[in-house]
């Protein structure tokens, strides 16, 4: 039958109107159930530091850089450790703000050792400054917290300084 005479025949129209009718309501209840339920869904700060960004920045092997992104939220980047194994040799208390969406691109002109459990070779005489080995690998761990203080696990990234 044509499109044109269901139109026309009225008593054809009744069961199309339901169809229509259910149609658009079933839709309506979609939409009204994602409306209430989309803000209840926990919000996540995903920070992350570009591949492949995290490289030495100096000749005197104590200096390091890398970009880092936020992507939901403004946020500020808290403390950096460098982890050599499952040890931790050298740490920086930081407060960088992350602005969302913005790339941050991070120079730490050096890193504390930590007394006890760096190597006496990889901490410069009277500084306790962090040393790098060349083509050594470390993980570079960033703490980060968003403005209102919350605080996330920290996130790891492995690298070769070089």
């Amino acid at each position: 039958m044509k499109l044109s005479r269901i139109i026309k025949n009225r008593k054809a129209m009744t069961p199309l109107m339901i169809g229509v009718i259910v149609a658009a309501s079933v839709v309506a209840v979609f939409f009204v159930i994602m409306v209430a339920t989309v803000p209840l869904y926990k919000k996540e700060v995903y920070v992350s530091v570009r591949e492949g960004s995290i490289q030495a920045n100096s000749t005197d092997n104590k200096a390091l850089s890398f970009k880092v992104i936020c992507d939901y939220d403004d946020g500020y980047l808290k403390r950096i450790e460098i982890v050599r194994g499952n040890e931790q040799i050298g740490y920086r208390v930081v407060n960088y703000l992350l602005t969302k969406n913005v790339e941050k691109y991070i120079t730490l002109e050096y890193l504390y050792a930590n007394v006890g459990v760096t190597p006496a070779d990889q901490i410069e005489e009277g500084t306790n400054h962090l040393l790098f080995i060349n083509d050594d690998t470390y993980k570079l761990r960033i703490f980060y917290e968003d403005v209102n203080g919350n605080r996330f696990d920290p996130l790891d990234y492995e690298f070769i300084y070089d």
